[in-house]
Formats: C-alpha cells, structure tokens, sequence
C-alpha cells in the first residue's frame, strides 16, 4: 500500500515528481529522465509489475515508456513499447480476467484513427 501521494507532470524528456507534504500542498522531490520528449501531459502512475511500488508509463514518440519503481523515488531505465499514431491517453485497466488486486494491469490506449490498442500483462 503506498501512504505517499504523488503528482506527476511531463515537461520534455524529464517527469518531475512532487510529494505531498501532508499539509495539502506538494514539494518538488526529484525528476525521472525519459530519454524522449513526453507527448502526453500526464503520465499514467500504477503498479503495472505487481510489486506493490508505483511505477510509470509515458507516452512519447510513438511508444510508451515504462520506468518500473525501484523504491525511494528511483526508477529503472525505461522499456519502450511502440504503440502507433496519435494515442490518446493511455489506462491501466484488468482486461483479461486477472484479478483486479493483482497488481498487474494491461494497458490501453486508443488513437484518432479508430483502433485501441491493448497490451496484456503477462507478468507472473
């Protein structure tokens, strides 16, 4: 269970990341290095490995990185997935019938041109 909030905003190829003082206001911690320029405003936040730390997933010429958190607001070099033209924003969702506490999810992103694409999670 993660008991840190955290916001994230894409600027470039950097992700700054903004920790929740408790106090209802948030503090600039560090930035992630994504070694593109981010097309997407926000990046997804979910724990797409299953270990019960958030990673990220960002979308950035034409693929989409994720950056699996290592703890301590350090996260692991990006793996690139392409994805096709024009995404729109991109969800975590349980789309193949694993459990929805698995902590596994896929992840979908439709695009302009009518097709949705789905990467199913096959993480064990």
């Amino acid at each position: 269970m993660v008991t840190e909030s955290r916001i994230f905003g894409c600027g470039g190829s950097e992700v700054p990341i903004y920790l929740n003082n408790g106090e209802g206001t948030f503090i600039y911690a560090t930035s992630v290095s994504y070694g593109q320029v981010a097309d997407a405003p926000f990046p997804l936040v979910a724990d797409v490995n299953g270990d019960g730390i958030p990673d990220v997933v960002i979308q950035g010429n034409g693929d989409l990185g994720i950056l699996t958190g290592e703890g301590s607001l350090t996260f692991s070099t990006p793996l690139y997935i392409g994805f096709g033209t024009s995404p729109g924003r991109v969800i975590a969702v349980d789309a193949h019938g694993q459990s929805p506490h698995s902590g596994r999810p896929d992840l979908i992103t439709p695009d302009a041109t009518g097709v949705i694409n789905i990467f199913f999670n096959t993480t064990k």
